[in-house]
């Protein structure tokens, strides 16, 4: 209270309540404060601004999969953390592998890492001669595994120019007690993988999965961590595949994508409006296409 009072007002007893002096702010953090002087000092010294910060402007990385590199407005920018989710099933192990080896072709000098805690290493090298050009495969290292711990230090280790998380759902740090899966699992494990790859200089796409409104499975400020956030669809009674992006901070974000299933992996669907009419039927008459 900042005035005289003998009751003290939580338990009613009387004489109880004694006085104690505030301390005055020192003069030097008042001088501190209102000159800038102490607050330009405590500021890091890596720190510059932004006409020393001479290096080279953001570059982004072609993946050979026109639908894929429009939606990201050109391709993988360095250092992009990006969040591809959808339902099981809709090919999001795919494309993240195809993505990387396109990335591998595009930097005949990077290496990329594929973590899998849901795929043994063998399921993963099998897609992968499948999807991937043969002269990119040894310049990709497969680790299956569901410790968020061990993810973290194969980028440590590999440094690769690009890392894929398959998924965010199903690693794990051990020294937190809850599963796989839990809120603050995901949560603790976007960040680590996103801090890891990023202060190793590389990009990360995290694969993740969808609950049933379609929202990626996790806190919603998990699409904060990253810079790009990547929904993959497949389109009820039909073939088609679509890749749109709600967030985006190297580029638009009204692109959509769309894919079709080949024997090869994913196939670019350039124009829609063929793809739809592929699937009418022949000498039908009467017909209309609405888009």
């Amino acid at each position: 209270s900042a005035k005289w009072t003998g009751q003290c007002a939580q338990c009613g007893a009387w004489g109880t309540v004694s006085a104690s002096a505030v301390p005055e702010p020192s003069r030097r953090r008042k001088s501190g404060i209102r000159s800038g002087h102490s607050a330009r000092r405590s500021l890091p010294e890596t720190a510059a601004t932004l006409a020393l910060s001479s290096g080279p402007s953001l570059r982004r990385w072609s993946t050979g999969i026109g639908e894929f590199d429009r939606v990201l407005s050109g391709g993988i920018a360095d250092c992009a953390a990006i969040l591809l989710g959808g339902a099981p099933g809709c090919g999001k192990s795919t494309l993240a592998l195809q993505a990387a080896g396109g990335f591998l072709a595009a930097r005949p000098d990077a290496e990329t890492l594929y973590v899998s805690a849901e795929e043994t290493a063998a399921q993963v090298a099998d897609r992968a001669r499948r999807v991937i050009e043969q002269d990119c495969l040894h310049r990709l290292h497969i680790l299956s595994t569901g410790s968020a711990e061990d993810a973290v230090a194969a980028v440590d280790s590999h440094r690769p120019a690009l890392v894929v998380f398959d998924s965010v759902q199903t690693l794990a740090y051990d020294a937190l007690d809850s599963a796989a899966g839990n809120i603050s699992q995901v949560r603790a494990v976007s960040e680590g993988l996103v801090r890891a790859s990023k202060s190793a200089g590389a990009a990360s796409l995290l694969v993740g999965h969808v609950t049933k409104d379609g929202a990626i499975a996790g806190p919603r400020t998990l699409e904060h961590l990253v810079d790009v956030v990547l929904y993959f669809e497949t389109e009820r009674d039909s073939e088609l595949r679509v890749l749109r992006n709600s967030k985006n901070r190297f580029g638009g974000t009204r692109e959509t994508g769309v894919f079709v299933m080949g024997d090869r992996g994913l196939e670019s669907v350039p124009s829609l409006g063929e793809a739809l009419l592929g699937e009418r039927l022949a000498g039908a008459s009467g017909s209309a296409l609405g888009i």
